[in-house]
């Protein structure tokens, strides 16, 4: 498989030794901080691409406004969601508010900000149910739900099963 943008051998190589520490990391069954470790390395390794990719193309196409706007949202949603659920919170971050924010999102993505928000709270909830042992109740404190039954029900809303059939198949 070709990288879409190229890269030399060497980077090549520094980004596969990348994937080969995190398959290392995650197959690790005694690290108790297994999780954050993988952070990490997928944000070095994501760090690493994007200043290749910055340095090749950044010269070609530069973010509208809107565009940077929304991409920091997402860095907000992706590194925040399980502390704060509200559009109001990542409004205060940026200094907008909520309403323009919410239709930057939905004009630059598609999507409402919510959504966004809710997709990586699904994401995150799905990994820490396969690759913990995590209970559903410990797994819903993590992600900043009121209860279990709250995380239930919003988990079945986006997923149409329990948490817990989904950890089981």
């Amino acid at each position: 498989m070709r990288p879409i943008f190229p890269m030399s051998e060497s980077q090549m190589q520094v980004a596969m030794r990348y994937f080969d520490l995190l398959r290392e990391v995650l197959q690790t069954p005694d690290v108790s901080n297994v999780r954050e470790v993988a952070l990490n390395l997928v944000r070095s390794l994501t760090y690493f691409i994007y200043g290749i990719y910055d340095t090749s193309f950044q010269k070609l196409y530069t973010l509208s406004r809107s565009e940077e706007l929304v991409g920091r949202f997402l860095a907000l949603v992706e590194q925040h969601c399980h502390e704060h659920h509200s559009i109001d919170w990542y409004a205060d971050e940026l200094c907008l508010t909520p309403k323009y924010i919410a239709n930057l999102v939905k004009q630059v993505t598609g999507m409402s900000a919510g959504n966004c928000i809710n997709y990586n709270l699904i994401s995150q909830s799905k990994w820490l149910l396969r690759s913990t042992t995590l209970t559903v109740r410990e797994i819903s404190d993590r992600l900043g739900f009121k209860n279990q039954s709250h995380f239930g029900t919003f988990f079945r809303r986006y997923e149409g099963i329990s948490p817990l059939e989904f950890r089981m198949g």
